[in-house]
């Protein structure tokens, strides 16, 4: 009889967040079972405002008053407008532009 090899370890994901600062932004660092990471820092509000891929590709976000997301910018826009940018109603219905994506 063969003995069998052990069955292999699930996939692992870990997750990391880092409160040791004093100031803001905190941030979070999620790494994936491949070992990519996912960084997000978050502003006072504990709203997101930047994040970055596992690509290394970063994404910002702003918010309005009452924390919807106003818009998100990638950081390959060289321009001074955002990717994206989202706009709300007196009903709280949202809209989307995107002058890149016509």
């Amino acid at each position: 009889m063969r003995s069998q090899p052990p069955p292999a370890s699930p996939p692992t994901w870990q997750l990391g967040v880092d409160q040791s600062s004093t100031t803001w932004p905190e941030q979070s660092v999620v790494t994936d079972p491949l070992n990519h990471t996912v960084t997000t820092k978050f502003d006072k509000d504990s709203l997101p405002r930047q994040t970055t891929d596992g690509h290394g590709v970063k994404t910002s976000t702003n918010y309005t008053s009452n924390t919807n997301v106003a818009d998100f910018t990638l950081a390959t826009n060289t321009g001074t407008t955002p990717n994206t940018t989202l706009s709300y109603d007196t009903d709280n219905n949202m809209s989307v532009s995107c002058p890149d994506h016509v």
